[in-house]
């Protein structure tokens, strides 16, 4: 607590005078530690009438630099505080977003760049809020991560593309191995039963398990290591084949290739994107696509968006 007249670079100059205390190491029983501070700063106001007003508006600034990179400081501002107020709604809303039907899929197509089938379909997922229209998907992902609402909504849309998907693999003839690709959140690792729940729905939906594919992203291993391998392992034992979306922009330790019972690598859109009318800037696909080859793994590169990405890529 500051007291006085101060202006915002005082402040924030004493700020940077605790982040530089933080920055030096801690003796604790013989053993060095580091840390560091995410620092929120509020100038009190006619508004804040109650300590809890204070300490609620400076922890919105210090959440905030929470998420912009952690050992920093945010000042609060009234943008934060309408952010505030509308991912509080977001939440309320999202609990029953679900029972009143607006959470759905979308899909996509998985295309060979050899013939131009199209071998598989990934479902997305939406939101479309009855007043604020769509949602996207990043924003009420990572809110249901928090809230944790993110099993109920990960179950219910495999359950629902699953039904929806279903009938199409049925009417089509037996040469044709189209398969459904649904994302599984990071968070959904910390369920114990994730394998049964699974294979739970692909029973109650009749949906063939060597037709599913679930994608994972990187920080699986990050976060659950040797739980993640044990869940991945249990899943590929009833059929289901296991990807890596958004390869190469997450954990770095490519040991975990190895130790994942992983299908595919899927090269993310970011190493797409930048391929030019010439071909250029190809170097980051073709060293994952290298390693996919080495490890025996197939490729699926997201986001071609115009024709000399698709040369390249076929070349």
């Amino acid at each position: 607590l500051v007291e006085g007249n101060y202006e915002q670079g005082e402040v924030v100059r004493i700020a940077e005078r605790v982040q530089q205390k933080f920055s030096l190491p801690f003796d604790l029983n013989g053993h060095v530690i580091y840390s560091s501070a995410s620092i929120g700063i509020l100038h009190a106001s006619d508004q804040h009438l109650t300590a809890e007003e204070m300490m609620r508006d400076a922890d919105t600034a210090m959440y905030q630099a929470k998420r912009a990179g952690k050992a920093r400081h945010e000042v609060f501002d009234e943008q934060m505080h309408l952010a505030a107020k509308e991912t509080l709604q977001l939440e309320t809303d999202l609990r029953r977003a679900v029972e009143n039907g607006e959470i759905y899929a979308m899909y996509q197509p998985i295309f060979s760049l050899t013939t131009g089938e199209i071998l598989g379909i990934e479902a997305l997922t939406r939101w479309m809020h009855p007043t604020l229209g769509k949602i996207a998907p990043a924003r009420f992902i990572n809110i249901a991560e928090e809230i944790g609402t993110i099993d109920a909504l990960g179950e219910y849309i495999l359950e629902r593309t699953c039904r929806e998907i279903g009938p199409i693999l049925t009417a089509m003839s037996p040469e044709h191995d189209l398969t459904l690709s649904v994302n599984l959140s990071c968070r959904q690792f910390g369920q114990p039963k994730l394998a049964e729940n699974v294979m739970r729905i692909l029973e109650t939906t009749h949906f063939p398990a060597n037709r599913l594919k679930l994608e994972i992203t990187e920080s699986i291993f990050f976060e659950y290591q040797t739980k993640a391998i044990e869940m991945l392992n249990q899943i590929r034992e009833f059929g289901i084949e296991i990807d890596i979306d958004d390869f190469g922009t997450g954990y770095s330790n490519l040991g975990y290739l190895i130790r994942l019972p992983v299908s595919t690598l899927k090269i993310d859109r970011s190493f797409v994107s930048p391929i030019d009318a010439e071909g250029r800037n190809t170097e980051i696909v073709k060293t994952v696509l290298a390693l996919a080859r080495n490890l025996g793994l197939k490729t699926v590169a997201e986001g071609i968006e115009t024709e000399h990405q698709l040369r390249a890529l076929k070349e």
